[in-house]
């Protein structure tokens, strides 16, 4: 009697939705009543139709309650001989019941020789959600049309970290959505409104991320010397030390002491390509080689320098370390004392050996980068006039940050009006949002010889003339930024 009741509904729900076919729109169809046709059927199958959110009624906590996150779920499977388990999660790959590290072939205890292959009931809870081509590699290979009724028993392991913080964090506060690793590292730049709860975030993230050993959050101070941010520990062991593989180059660093963002890797594998392995390779604010390291790797000199101690330090370790110390020279100088005692003098050497290749500086400290560019102009002023020219063509690679509706027109102008010069078609690239109406940019060209060259009342190269100005802004660390990522939201412009 209870099947033939269940035809008869089933039956009767059949003429009702051809019916109401016949009078709507497809459109209206699609969109309404699908979703109440599956719910509609679901309740026949007694499937459960929220089994992708934890309990309801666990209460906002700063503390876990791993037992209230238990939670019994009924969904669709097929049982499936294991002979053609493969066919069959081929044919259904889009209604599999998907979850991240979760095993959807479960055993059926009664026979060993079949699988249950678990569903997602909100995309197959009856038979008339299947395909023809689903239905015809059921009957292929022998499988029953049926849909079964599989019990899951879900725990606080089963749930995702956004799953879990839903639950445990006030309606009010933003479930933190991104962040960035390191190693063994994951850095958050959590909000205001976040900071009550960042034990409880914290802790989360570091039980439900595979890998994760240590979890920092990035303070709003940042080291005005070094231009690094600090940060604090709020889960996990307070070891920030790491090793980070990035374009095949290994790097070692202590992550609390020196600049290192991974969303740089793009930018530093782009401006690699510029170079040839027979350049020459100048790089301001190295920090711990992203640039330096692969550069001298592709067979480039490389002079690298960063005023960070710490910075210098493990630049050193990562050339020994990528066996690299031959081709690399390491200093730890401010910006334009770099400029005097190691480029001016290498560039006066390359003239002096016939050097025939070009000479690229990099100048990646987009905050201030820019500023530095002063110390160009007549930095060769001095050089004998029968080498002047015999200097190498040197490429200049400028990073900034522009908050201009037109950012590429705003930092070709701040370069040149530094330069005193108009630049003869420069490469500018959009390099990353940083914050909303706030990019990194960067612009390459080539150094006019009469720029570096240009005669002067003294030898404005020489470094005695520094101003208070300029001894201020020193700087160092790769890439380092001034403001806090953030959801990037681009504004119209025009290149």
């Amino acid at each position: 009697m209870i099947g033939q009741g269940y035809s008869m509904i089933f039956a009767r729900s059949r003429v009702i939705l051809q019916e109401l076919n016949k009078v709507l729109p497809s459109t209206l169809w699609s969109q309404q009543l699908r979703s109440g046709r599956l719910a509609a059927m679901a309740s026949i199958h007694s499937f459960t139709h929220d089994v992708f959110q934890p309990p309801a009624d666990i209460m906002p906590s700063n503390s876990i309650d791993k037992e209230a996150f238990k939670k019994t779920a009924t969904i669709p499977a097929l049982k499936v001989n294991k002979r053609c388990i493969h066919k069959v999660l081929k044919a259904f790959k889009m209604a599999t019941f998907s979850r991240p590290r979760f095993a959807v072939i479960r055993e059926v205890l009664t026979n060993p020789d079949e699988k249950f292959f678990l569903l997602d009931p909100q995309n197959m809870c009856d038979l008339e959600a299947m395909t023809e081509r689903q239905q015809s590699v059921l009957k292929e290979n022998d499988v029953e049309e049926r849909l079964h009724e599989y019990t899951l028993e879900l725990t606080y392991k089963d749930w995702q970290p956004h799953e879990v913080l839903q639950r445990l964090l006030p309606d009010s506060v933003e479930v933190p959505t991104g962040f960035s690793r390191v190693g063994h590292i994951m850095h958050l730049n959590l909000r205001q409104a976040q900071l009550e709860h960042k034990k409880l975030i914290g802790e989360v993230l570091l039980e439900k991320t595979p890998g994760i050993k240590t979890v920092v959050n990035k303070l709003n101070e940042i080291d005005n010397t070094y231009r690094f941010f600090n940060m604090e520990c709020i889960a996990g062991e307070p070891d920030t030390v790491v090793t980070v593989k990035e374009n095949h180059v290994a790097y070692s660093f202590d992550f609390a002491k020196v600049y290192w963002n991974p969303r740089l890797s793009t930018e530093h594998q782009r401006i690699i390509e510029k170079l040839h392995p027979t350049d020459v390779v100048y790089d301001m604010f190295a920090g711990v080689g992203p640039f330096a390291i692969p550069a001298a790797k592709k067979g480039c000199e490389v002079h690298a320098n960063d005023l960070n101690p710490e910075s210098f330090r493990w630049l050193e370790v990562n050339a020994k370390q990528n066996k690299l110390s031959s081709r690399l020279k390491a200093s730890n100088l401010d910006g334009r004392q770099f400029a005097v005692d190691i480029v001016k003098p290498d560039l006066i050497t390359k003239a002096k050996e016939g050097f025939k290749y070009k000479a690229h500086i990099i100048m990646n400290l987009p905050a201030i980068a820019v500023e530095f560019l002063d110390i160009f102009p007549s930095l060769l002023s001095l050089v004998p006039s029968e080498l002047k020219d015999k200097i190498p063509e040197v490429v200049v690679h400028c990073h900034g940050f522009s908050k201009s509706d037109k950012p590429a027109e705003d930092i070709q102008s701040r370069v040149e009006d530094i330069l005193k010069c108009r630049l003869n078609c420069p490469e500018i690239h959009d390099v990353r949002d940083v914050a909303p109406n706030k990019e990194m940019m960067c612009i390459s060209f080539s150094m006019p010889s009469t720029i570096l060259c240009a005669p002067t009342n003294g030898d404005i190269g020489g470094g005695d003339h520094q101003t208070e100005h300029q001894t201020e802004q020193s700087g160092s660390a790769e890439g380092s930024e001034s403001d806090q990522d953030g959801p990037a939201i681009k504004k119209p412009r025009t290149h």
